[in-house]
């Protein structure tokens, strides 16, 4: 049975989620524009092997919001990581939750092993587009607008489905506003956006597990990243043929992958 809790970090009071589960700790790290509902079908899988811990990050799902700069992100995993005496746990983190799991590593967090599902694997470019701040700093969504937000990420399945919902807050109006405000999700993209990549991956310990979807990528640029980056870290890759949310399409061979692991390098 799942536990939901809040634990208090600077600035924010962050939602947690505790599977449970007997092993080594682990710490799920949600992508952009998600939050902890994306792991509630991998979460209890990996349970048989591993004590298992997602949580919102600040300014998504049930999380309150704050400053968006890439400290207090690092700040938050650790708060969590501390608050439920996981250290040194596995990291894993989902698309852009990759980023913020490295970032924590490039800080001076300790891990035990770090999992990345197709996250970034290389650098930033030197020079970036400059992007306008939103115009409108809230996502507030009318029924058809918001029918076809949840149809969007329920193409992932389940987990999709789920991950939408928790998202949601519904208005007196009949409207459904989204979080993270399109505020929140410029500011922490921005905040993110020169952090050291490749560098980060070399704090990682050990063996780095790379979980890559084929599907809804430019399939050789994904795989010169990997490679390039498997020449400056010990990389093991393992390829799914799914989109980029590996861990809702096929959740139980990415299950079966990341206990395999966890057992080879314990």
């Amino acid at each position: 049975m799942a536990e939901d809790l809040f634990v208090q970090t600077a600035g924010s009071r962050l939602a947690v989620r505790d599977y449970g589960g007997d092993g080594p700790p682990i710490v799920l790290i949600h992508g952009n524009y998600g939050n902890l509902a994306s792991f509630d079908y991998l979460g209890p899988l990996l349970t048989t092997g591993l004590r298992v811990v997602a949580y919102d990050q600040r300014g998504h799902g049930w999380s309150e919001t704050g400053p968006m700069s890439a400290l207090e992100f690092t700040k938050d995993l650790a708060t969590v990581i501390d608050t439920l005496d996981l250290a040194p746990p596995i990291l894993y983190g989902s698309s852009f939750g990759t980023l913020i799991g490295l970032a924590y590593l490039l800080d001076g967090g300790a891990a035990r092993a770090f999992i990345t599902e197709d996250g970034r694997l290389s650098d930033f470019p030197e020079v970036l587009p400059t992007l306008d701040p939103p115009s409108q700093t809230r996502r507030i969504l009318d029924p058809e607008n918001w029918n076809a937000y949840l149809a969007g990420f329920s193409v992932a399945g389940p987990a999709g489905k789920a991950t939408a919902y928790r998202s949601a807050v519904e208005r007196g109006d009949g409207d459904t506003e989204i979080v993270p405000s399109a505020a929140d999700i410029f500011a922490k993209e921005s905040a993110f956006a020169r952090r050291p990549v490749e560098e980060a991956y070399q704090s990682a310990p050990g063996t780095v597990l790379a979980l890559l979807a084929r599907r809804g990528a430019d399939l050789e640029a994904r795989q010169a990243e990997a490679d390039a980056l498997g020449r400056i870290v010990d990389l093991d890759i393992t390829w799914f043929d799914s989109g980029h949310w590996a861990s809702a399409e096929m959740v139980e061979l990415v299950a079966q992958r990341v206990l395999e692991f966890c057992v080879r390098i314990s």
